[in-house]
């Protein structure tokens, strides 16, 4: 008998909020590595390693806006 009250849904909500939760963390941290775990490398990873390097603040901002959308 199964006594679970979490349907399948809920479950797969709390995964990506969770999932979510952390990539914001990374993105406060490690803004270059959040953006290459959401987006890979492209322009986006050169967009932030530059804006990371040369000005960290932004480079977190554009982070956030990259995980975020």
């Amino acid at each position: 008998m199964n006594c679970d009250n979490n349907t399948g849904s809920e479950v797969k909500l709390a995964d990506s909020s969770a999932n979510k939760l952390v990539m914001i963390i990374l993105a406060i941290i490690l803004p270059p590595l959040s953006v290459f775990l959401q987006r890979g490398v492209g322009t986006e990873l050169v967009i932030s390693i530059v804006l990371s390097i040369f000005f960290y603040v932004p480079g977190i901002l554009y982070a956030l806006w990259i995980t975020l959308k």
